[in-house]
């Protein structure tokens, strides 16, 4: 059964008030969002957008491709690496569920110098299997294990579903 837990106007507004939080954190910092494929990069696209329409100090979003059923096989370039060096770094996904993609997608960053590296997503299902927490949360909602939380970008008609 797919029950609709964030509507449009919702996502919206979550999307507004992280990226106004991100601005309380970094204003005037040098800032990259790095949204992991295929959602988290339309996320950090549209965080970005806010966040430049209110900042002095302009913030990039880059994606990232990892193969989140084998996320062992990373392999993250040199000119994506020197674009986040020295920088506040935050990557952006849609859900956080075990905590595995994040985990793993946040690897290659702790092997260069960041000021800051953070990590958002839309919604945190609270079934953390790796140590990893989220500083920017839209909505955190608790879950059973066999529930899914699907998250649709459809311009003018984002939703998020839990299945």
């Amino acid at each position: 059964m797919k029950k609709q837990i964030l509507n449009n106007q919702q996502i919206e507004q979550k999307i507004n008030r992280m990226a106004y939080e991100m601005l309380e954190l970094y204003m005037d910092k040098e800032l990259v969002l790095v949204g992991i494929e295929p959602r988290g990069n339309i996320l950090a696209d549209r965080i970005t957008a806010i966040y430049n329409t209110v900042s002095k100090t302009k913030a990039e979003s880059i994606s990232l491709q990892i193969d989140k059923e084998n996320p062992y096989n990373l392999a993250i370039n040199e000119q994506l690496l020197s674009k986040v060096k020295n920088k506040n770094v935050v990557i952006v996904d849609d859900v956080l569920n075990s905590g595995k993609t994040i985990m793993y997608a946040l690897k290659p960053f702790l092997q260069i110098e960041l000021k800051n590296l953070g990590v958002l997503v839309l919604v945190d299902r609270d079934h953390k299997q790796y140590p990893v927490f989220a500083r920017f949360v839209g909505m955190s909602l608790s879950t059973t294990l066999n529930e899914h939380i699907s998250v649709e970008f459809n311009s003018g008609n984002d939703a998020a579903y839990l299945l």
